[in-house]
Formats: C-alpha cells, structure tokens, sequence
C-alpha cells in the first residue's frame, strides 16, 4: 500500500502506511488514560498519536523517540475539542495491533514547531482548542517558588524581535527538567523555543506550561538564527546590564503593555510628595499584604494567626529629572534604605500617627539624586501611580562625570492632583539642572551561534520578525484560536 502523507490524514480513514520520526512524548493531565507522541513526517507535517497509558510499556518496546518507522494498522480519529498540540482535524490512535517497522536512509526532520507571533498572542487568551509554540530571546528568571499547595513554580521572560517581553511559566514537572545554569550562562543571545503552552493572563499576557510542553534552547533553526542575528545588531556596542537604564522621557514612551514585566533604571530626584495619599498603611507582618477590617479587627486574609500588624511605607511621590517626570510609588524596603528609618518607629516611637500628614524627614530627600528602580503599575489605569519603584538606591557619580547629587528645590511638599482629578498627570516640570544617565560604551562579546538540538529541523513558517508598525497590531476576532 501506498505511504501517505500525515497532511492526508482524516478522521475514520483507512490505515494507510505512514513514515514518520517520533520526536516527542508526554503524560497529558487532563486524559490520564492515554499516553501521548508527536510524529513528524518528509514533508514537515506533525500529528498527535496517543495510545492507552497501560501499553506504555508494549509501545515503546516497538518504537524510541528520535527514530524512524513505518507504521500501519493503526486507527485515525477527530482531533479532541482542547489542548492540541498541532493544527490537524485529525489524531492517530495507537493499539496493540500496530506495527511499527524501523526504515533508515530517510529525509525526515527531527523536530518540529509551529510558533506564533506576539502580536497574535491576545486572540489565544483562554482558548486551548490549540496550544501554542513560542520562540524568543532570554532575558532572566523572574521566580522560582513553590506555591502554597506545594507546587514548583519557574518563571523567566522572553523577549522577541520587536523588543516586546512574555512571561514564561514552567510548572513542576517541567521546571524540574530546565537547566538553569545552562540558560543563564548561555553565551548571548540565548534563544529559546518553548512548545504547547497555554495562553493566559496573570496580571499580563503569560505563556503556562501545559503536559506537552518541551523547551529546545539554540535549536538550529533558520527562525532562530535569524532572531539571534537580529539580537546581535541591536544590543552591538550595549552594555547589556545598563540596556534599561534610561531617561524618565524615553521610559514614558514606552508601551506599557509590552514593557510590564522590564524592569527600568533612572537617575532622578524626589520633587514632591503626595498629600492626598497615605504614607503608611497597615500591614501584615508575614507577608506584608495591607489588612482588611472584620468584626473591629484587622485581619490578613491569607495569615489569620499573623501577629500584631506592621506599619509599612506606601509613599506616593513624583521623581523628575532633565527630560520629564513621572509619578512613583515607593513601598517599604525600598524607601527605608533612603529614608533610614523604619515606618514603626516614625508611627510609634515618633508619633506621626495621622497617615495622611507628611513627616518633615521625608523633606531630606526633595531634590536629592538617586537611582530608582521602575516597574510599570498594573493598576495605572485606574488612577494609580505610573510606575512602582522596586529599588531606591544612592547614587554615585561615574568618575570624570560631572557630579551634580543634589538638585536645588525648595525643600516643601507640593500638592499634586488628586487620582480624582487625574493623578495621572504631571505634577511638576522638568528639573532644569539633575544628573544624566552614564551611557556605557561597552561593547558586547560577539559569540557564533551555537546550536544544542540536531541540525536537521523543520519549522512552520509564520511572520515573526515584522517590524513593529507593520500592518495592524489588532488580532482577529476568532471563535477558537
């Protein structure tokens, strides 16, 4: 009988002889009664074959992952109605009767990925008919934690070719399996392609590991050295560690939708504080979550037994420096390490018990340079601050730079508006004479590209690298994705 192509393939046909390599396997979640393989054939086309989990065994004394076989007498049904690893109608159903017989000599590619822009991304939120494949450049791990049930949780961003950033969630049997060290030492720039992932949101746009899930770090494939090339030209000449170290303008004109997960650095100063907002709250002394009132009493919902509340720095302030400025919110750590002093002993020791009532101290800090930390808030769209500040640090001039610390402002607490009125907006202009942002003229180590998976692969062919501003950047409305 004739070999048939896996594109060819359609639910209830016949079992036509089919050459394929088998290139994945996997024990879905949710079908815990099948055990799961990815076969690809000559022409590039991928198709999930599954068989029930108790022939594991019988199946893989037949075949091994990575070889080539000629497989018939086999059953062809409809593709399942969620998590699909590939755009097929069709799925392959293995049984104790199917034979499996080794062929060499054949031309056909050992991996296979269908990778799906960024820009596309929005139209598969919470649409798992099809899992999506992703390939970008990685920038760091953001986490690796348990949650509260116990379950390992990593997470690391990706950044593609239009500068755009998506968090990558690994959960435990997956993130068990990643080489951390491997991916951080990496020489630059380390590409990733990460396969089946569910698109989700988590206060952003979020890719999660589902079962199917693998992670190829360099695979040797033309998108690939394609996006590393395009990471080479950009970052030529760019101390990789100062890359975000930016003006307040040029951090402003960014997307916060791209940008939610980068974190940016500015040098900049205090100029006035918020008298509309409280400086302290009330918090939880486990984990720092402001407490709610219940019954006269302030309680944590996720720490009911937690003792006595802290109070905790929440300062709502306004930083400029020579290009605009913006507002911030500095939270506890981060501004006790300027302030120097911690929010109890101001509220009990000192007696600045009324919260919306600035202490004086807080006035040596007006107009004094330092380096702030940026993270976009979540929540300005609500009215909230624009940015948080994850870390206030002193700064110190580079040597030969001119040192200009202290920026001269009246040392008073300005009003700024209300989020009621529009806290949104600027609060003050521009200081005319604060420090500048240092640009490094390092100039980054050029490293061939160095492939870690086999030379030969297939890739589905989609439009990864359009620039931005290409066409529109708005997805079509889909009923599955």
């Amino acid at each position: 009988m004739a070999v048939r192509n896996i594109s060819d393939v359609n639910p209830n046909d016949n079992a036509a002889p089919l050459e394929v390599r088998v290139i994945r396997t996997w024990q879905p979640f949710l079908f815990q009664n099948e055990h799961c393989y990815l076969f690809v054939d000559s022409r590039g086309d991928a198709i999930e074959a599954y068989g029930n989990r108790r022939d594991k065994a019988l199946f893989e004394s037949k075949f091994s992952v990575g070889l080539c076989y000629r497989i018939s007498k086999y059953l062809s049904k409809k593709a399942r109605n969620s998590y699909n690893v590939v755009p097929s109608n069709a799925t392959i159903h293995l049984g104790r009767s199917t034979v499996f017989e080794p062929i060499v000599g054949v031309d056909i590619p050992h991996q296979y990925f269908n990778f799906m822009p960024y820009e596309s991304l929005r139209a598969r939120e919470n649409m798992h008919f099809l899992l999506t494949d992703y390939i970008g450049r990685f920038d760091r791990f953001t986490s690796d934690t348990r949650t509260t049930s116990g379950k390992r949780l990593m997470k690391f961003l990706l950044e593609d070719a239009n500068e755009r950033f998506i968090e990558v969630a690994l959960w435990e049997e997956i993130a068990d399996a990643v080489d951390k060290e491997a991916l951080v030492n990496t020489p630059f720039p380390c590409i990733v392609a990460v396969t089946s992932m569910k698109v989700l949101r988590f206060k952003n746009l979020q890719l999660a590991s589902t079962a199917a899930t693998h992670l190829y770090g360099n695979p040797t494939i033309q998108d690939a050295s394609d996006l590393a090339n395009r990471f080479r030209e950009r970052y030529a000449g760019i101390n990789m560690d100062d890359r975000y170290t930016l003006p307040i303008a040029n951090i402003l004109a960014k997307n916060p939708v791209d940008y939610m997960e980068v974190k940016f650095s500015c040098i900049a100063s205090i100029v006035s504080y918020n008298p509309r907002r409280s400086w302290f709250y009330k918090g939880c002394t486990v984990c720092k979550k402001k407490l709610g009132s219940r019954e006269d009493a302030l309680i944590c919902d996720d720490h009911h037994d937690a003792p006595q509340p802290k109070y905790l720095y929440c300062i709502n302030c306004t930083i400029a420096d020579s290009t605009g400025n913006a507002t911030v919110t500095i939270f506890d750590i981060p501004f006790q390490s300027v302030i120097k002093i911690p929010c109890n002993e101001l509220v009990i020791q000192q007696g600045y018990t009324d919260s919306m009532a600035t202490p004086d101290v807080f006035s040596k800090l007006l107009g004094v340079s330092h380096t702030f930390k940026l993270q976009f808030n979540d929540r300005a769209h609500t009215g909230f601050t624009q940015f948080v500040a994850n870390e206030v640090l002193e700064y110190v001039p580079v040597m030969n730079e001119v040192a200009v610390n202290e920026v001269v402002v009246n040392p008073t607490i300005t009003e700024v508006s209300d989020p009621a009125d529009v806290e949104y907006q600027h609060a003050t202009q521009p200081l005319e004479n604060p420090p500048t942002n240092v640009d490094l003229e390092t100039t980054v180590k050029q490293v061939p590209f160095t492939p870690v998976t086999p030379a030969k692969i297939y890739t589905t062919k989609r439009q990864l690298f359009a620039l931005s501003g290409e066409g529109s950047n708005k997805a079509p409305k889909t009923d599955a994705p």
